[in-house]
């Protein structure tokens, strides 16, 4: 079995693929590119300018201090507390706070 087929005009054969998707929306001519108008911002605040950075090496003391039940807890939960007068300190590590390289690689630089 064989179907005929008439052959369709070539104003009408692919129209239906040149139909706008969206018949309710009107389509935009085609427009030549607008050339920006250059704006300049002004210049922020002095005190939004950043400063120099402090560069210089800041010497910190990774310490051990042994303290009560209270006390670890208090500090596990603030991340801070306060010692006694007196008290003695045993320094784990001396480092730059900046850089975290060794106090004595950094001694005396700046």
């Amino acid at each position: 079995m064989t179907t005929a087929t008439a052959p369709l005009s070539p104003a009408a054969g692919r129209a239906f693929w040149q139909e706008p998707l969206f018949p309710s929306r009107p389509t935009l001519a085609p427009q030549a590119p607008v050339a920006k108008a250059e704006t300049k911002t002004p210049a922020p605040p002095a005190e939004f300018i950043a400063q120099p950075q402090d560069l210089s090496h800041t010497g910190v003391v990774a310490a051990e201090i042994q303290v009560e039940p209270c006390v670890a807890n208090i500090a596990d939960f603030r991340s801070s507390f306060k010692t006694t007068a007196g008290q003695r300190v045993d320094a784990l590590e001396v480092y730059c706070k900046g850089c975290r390289r060794p106090y004595d690689e950094v001694k005396g630089e700046d």
